[in-house]
């Protein structure tokens, strides 16, 4: 994960700042440190364009973002030419040590597709995420709380987006969430107004 962070004024020795960053990973809490690129201001002219200096520092994490469209053309197999990129993406550069991240709007994203562009039963949606889901190569974003709405959907007990909302904002320490949501109050961590 590599953040931008406007650091205060500095020179000299105080530019070669390293910027931990510990972020949570899943409901099991396990961490991993990132360092991000810092941009310090130098020189007489603060806040100008000139006075910023970038520094990239050693050790950053050698995580890969992934947008959606090529987790699909991957999943899909159905554009030769951005087929065969995504391939040699999935197969030659991404590992257990230099992973592909799919960030929850990503995953978001590749549901409306499957689903809404493609028509695909909720059965076939679930076989994609799980593909996902269980590849060494790939952290997903809040990974616990996908599968637990991949369950959902696999079980038929609601829409994989309700879900994965319930899922989330038990995750965020919520005792339930309120919806006017008929079928979404059928899902754990719902409660239905009436």
């Amino acid at each position: 994960m590599l953040k931008n962070i406007v650091a205060p004024r500095c020179t000299g020795e105080n530019k070669s700042l390293y910027v931990n960053h510990i972020y949570r990973l899943s409901t099991f809490a396990q961490c991993r440190t990132s360092t991000h690129k810092i941009t310090v201001q130098s020189g007489t002219k603060s806040g100008t364009e000139k006075g910023l200096e970038t520094a990239v520092f050693p050790n950053l994490t050698q995580r890969i973002g992934l947008d959606t469209n090529v987790v699909l053309r991957y999943l899909l197999q159905d554009d030769p030419k951005q087929t065969r990129q995504a391939n040699k993406i999935f197969d030659q550069q991404l590992s257990e040590q230099a992973p592909g991240f799919i960030s929850l709007v990503t995953v978001l994203e590749i549901v409306w597709v499957l689903r809404s562009l493609l028509k695909q039963t909720p059965s076939q949606v679930a076989s994609h995420l799980e593909r996902l889901l269980t590849a060494d190569s790939l952290e997903i974003q809040n990974e616990q709380q996908v599968f637990e709405a991949v369950f959902a959907i696999k079980r038929g007990t609601g829409e994989f987006e309700d879900a994965l909302i319930g899922a989330l904002n038990a995750w965020a320490g919520c005792s339930h969430t309120l919806t006017f949501d008929r079928k979404a109050a059928r899902l754990p961590y719902f409660h239905e107004i009436v």
